[in-house]
């Protein structure tokens, strides 16, 4: 059956519209799978893997009883103590703040993800004396 030649480049424009329709649909699911992916799994699937002892934090403790427990930290500044855990890419790091008396006063766990695509710091618990 012939098509008449003036319904052509109809016929075109309707198929293109009809392939960036896909395009589009294609491209939303991708990044609802990538949002939902990045903002829920991620940080739940990290706050399961976070190291035992960082969950049971003592806090109004003196900087040596956190020493004994969390063992030497990676690094150390005058009032901070931080350790770092995971491999590379998924790193959990544990900060305690510590007042002019060495107490152990406010902590934050953060985890920071990190691939070829994207990196992204999650702040998983933290708390401190009111």
């Amino acid at each position: 059956m012939p098509i008449i030649p003036q319904l052509q480049p109809i016929i075109r424009k309707s198929a293109a519209r009809k392939g960036t329709g896909v395009l589009l649909l294609v491209m939303l699911v991708i990044l609802g799978f990538k949002l939902l992916i990045v903002e829920l799994v991620i940080p739940k699937t990290a706050t399961l893997t976070t190291p035992p002892r960082w969950r049971m934090m003592p806090l109004r403790q003196h900087r040596d009883i956190l020493l004994d427990y969390f063992g030497n930290p990676a690094k150390s500044q005058e009032r901070t103590d931080e350790w770092f855990g995971g491999r590379k890419g998924k790193i959990h790091q544990l900060r305690v703040y510590y007042s002019a008396d060495s107490i152990a006063v406010a902590y934050a766990i953060r985890y920071r993800y990190s691939n070829f695509l994207f990196a992204k710091e999650y702040v998983l618990d933290s708390n401190g004396i009111k």
